[in-house]
């Protein structure tokens, strides 16, 4: 948020050991300062602190924050 206006979020879920983020999103007139990026690092953190998964699946496609934020790469098909 900035002041009461949401500018990132993030749909996800965990089942079994996997959590899978299904569905990020930004206001593209923040795009300079990388919310949606911020906005992961920060679920993450959570994540991690709360409910550790085994697997991070950020899902099908290259997008840079999947590159920054994995630690392996996953040819799905």
């Amino acid at each position: 948020f900035a002041d009461a206006d949401p500018i990132a979020c993030v749909q996800g879920y965990q089942h079994e050991g996997t959590f899978y983020d299904e569905a990020p999103a930004y206001d593209m007139g923040w795009k300079q300062y990388s919310p949606g990026l911020v906005l992961d690092y920060l679920m993450l953190q959570d994540l991690f602190a709360n409910a550790p998964p085994h697997v991070v699946d950020f899902g099908f496609g290259y997008n840079q924050y999947k590159e920054m934020l994995g630690n392996r790469r996953e040819e799905r098909c």
